[in-house]
């Protein structure tokens, strides 16, 4: 259905990507150990491949729409602050009655509640969809990790163990420097060239060299001035 809500996200695409992945990202059931409701994520400017700045202003304006809510008084965590999904006009989790009765049963079994693991694993699936890792490598760019496991998964060549995921997710952050869009671009540098695995960027060196051929023109241009004041003077 058309709404005005809709036609709002249409005009602004980078309020339209945090609220796609609030959806996404949203819970279905409760999970004691991150303290998340239905309907609730966690969420940060660094893992969406925007800017601080952009981030503040789509939670302006989400909140402004009553789309989506960013809770100040829960204290931010290295996974980002908490945001709520506030209504379907646009995006539906689909939680029904017989899904609150799962999450109660889901919570106790034998007697016990669930498992900081099993939620562990719960949360890591919704941030990283097809990862086998229960901790995520720090500086890794969920984004960039998502795209290249689904690239893993289209050649038939996924990942067999969580320890072999991981070296490889590790090397990604080291060979990105612990910038997220250098992960991003090496990431797609290996899917446009149909690679089996991630490298460094080809053209870094070039960039880097012109850089300093730049900085050298314009000193010795600086130095030729300076000469040609003094004789002038003289």
């Amino acid at each position: 259905m058309r709404t005005e809500e809709a036609d709002f996200l249409d005009d602004h695409p980078i309020a339209n990507h945090v609220l796609n992945v609030i959806a996404r990202r949203a819970r279905r059931t409760p999970c004691k150990l991150n303290k998340l409701e239905i309907g609730e994520c966690f969420i940060g400017h660094k893992g969406l491949g925007i800017t601080e700045r952009q981030y503040r202003t789509a939670k302006k304006q989400l909140s402004q729409w009553g789309l989506a809510e960013f809770k100040r008084g829960r204290k931010a965590t290295d996974r980002g602050t908490v945001a709520k999904l506030l209504n379907s006009k646009v995006y539906d989790i689909n939680v029904t009655e017989d899904d609150g009765r799962k999450a109660d049963k889901g919570r106790k079994r034998d007697g016990k509640e669930t498992t900081n693991k099993e939620c562990n694993n719960e949360n890591n699936e919704e941030l990283i969809p097809l990862t086998k890792m229960k901790e995520i490598p720090e500086g890794l760019s969920h984004e960039a990790w998502s795209e290249w496991l689904s690239y893993k998964k289209d050649t038939k060549s996924p990942y067999k163990t969580e320890r072999g995921e991981k070296a490889r997710a590790s090397e990604l952050v080291k060979l990105g420097a612990g910038n997220l869009s250098s992960q991003s671009l090496i990431v797609r540098q290996s899917i446009d060239n149909e690679w089996k695995g991630l490298f460094e960027l080809k053209n870094r060196p070039v960039v880097q060299q012109s850089v300093q051929q730049q900085q050298y023109d314009h000193e010795a241009a600086r130095r030729r001035e300076i000469e040609e004041i003094r004789k002038g003077l003289m």
